[in-house]
């Protein structure tokens, strides 16, 4: 009796691995956007296609506000990288952060630390295409102590830090508590900056603003998660876009 063995092709199901993201968009003056946002994803192994970041009957990247998706990536691109997000649109805008999580793993974070303006049009001054890379796994602590004299707080000033220490540097982006009023006179406001570089021991840091408004610090202080010890900095720092009224970049050493 002849027996015959019949052949069948193999048919393999690659199933992609979920992606959790949400972007902040900024509360910068004209930040937000009606825009087509594209992500794209880059690893160790390689990169995703652009996905289109889009909501139904939900008007997306308003400011200030968090809209969260989720995208279906090929699991080989291994730990995440770089993103790109781009804007086809001509309507500019201002993203302030991007936070990915694949399903089962870690939160990944990416910062528009040189606040960078989003959009195809050339004459809007920004990029078609922002590179986001991811800075590491330190979280930082960050306190500024406004002063307690008239003048001294500000509504209209946006912050950026560059943290220097024995071992590089590393960037905040956009410092803003969303939903509460910082930078009151004679108040002190403390941010949780995740996802940065450790630099180990503090040395120096930058102090960037944006707006158009003065505000004036006392002192700020910089704790690493990975390395504790606190850093001052003691001013006054008086902060402003216009040379009139402070500076609107600050350098100091511990």
């Amino acid at each position: 009796m002849n027996a015959f063995l019949l052949l069948l092709p193999l048919v393999v199901s690659v199933q992609g691995l979920s992606y959790s993201v949400t972007v902040a968009t900024s509360d910068m003056k004209d930040a937000g956007t009606d825009g087509t946002i594209y992500l794209t994803l880059w690893g160790e192994e390689g990169f995703s296609d652009g996905h289109k970041l889009n909501k139904l009957f939900q008007n997306d990247f308003e400011p200030n506000d968090n809209d969260t998706y989720t995208v279906e990536v090929d699991p080989e691109i291994g730990p995440l990288t770089w993103i790109r997000l781009s804007n086809t649109g001509n309507d500019a805008w201002i993203p302030l952060s991007v936070i990915v999580r694949p399903e089962g793993g870690r939160n990944y974070y990416f910062y528009n630390t040189h606040v960078t303006m989003v959009s195809a049009q050339e004459s809007d001054g920004g990029v078609a295409h922002l590179d986001m890379h991811e800075q590491g796994t330190d979280t930082y602590h960050i306190t500024f102590a406004t002063a307690d004299e008239r003048g001294a707080g500000s509504d209209r000033l946006f912050p950026t830090l560059r943290i220097y220490g024995q071992l590089g540097y590393t960037d905040t982006g956009l410092l803003d508590n969303k939903g509460y009023n910082d930078w009151e006179q004679g108040h002190q406001d403390v941010y949780v900056v995740r996802g940065m570089k450790p630099v180990a021991q503090v040395t120096c840091i930058e102090l960037k603003v944006r707006g158009d408004d003065m505000w004036i610090l006392d002192y700020i202080v910089v704790r690493g998660d990975l390395w504790k010890k606190p850093q001052y900095f003691y001013g006054p720092y008086r902060m402003s876009a216009d040379p009139a009224e402070g500076s609107d970049t600050f350098n100091t050493c511990e």
